[in-house]
Formats: C-alpha cells, structure tokens, sequence
C-alpha cells in the first residue's frame, strides 16, 4: 500500500514537474527545489535532537 501510495505521488509530481517547466527554466528550477535537502536535512536533526518522530 505505501508503494502504491508513493508511485501515484511520484507520477503526479512528474506531471507536475513537466508543466512548470514550461514557466521554469534551469537556473530558476535548480534554485526553487534547492532549500528542499536543507529543509530534509534540518527535520531529520531536529529529530535526532528532540527525540520525536516526523509523522
């Protein structure tokens, strides 16, 4: 189920992905998605640190 779950976000994200990129160009998409692992990042330390579990 969470396969599942996970292919359909994949496929709709990629959908997604492909409309913007008609507004988006290179430069402009490296920079939009770039805060996403830092953010990743700062929750999974945030985790380690408190000792709660991301939901």
């Amino acid at each position: 189920m969470i396969a599942l779950v996970m292919q359909t976000g994949a496929a709709v994200g990629a959908q997604i992905g492909v409309k913007l990129t008609d507004f988006f160009r290179g430069a402009k998409i490296r920079l939009a998605f770039s805060p996403l692992p830092l953010i990743g990042a700062a929750l999974i330390v945030y985790g380690l640190m408190t000792g709660q579990k991301m939901k």
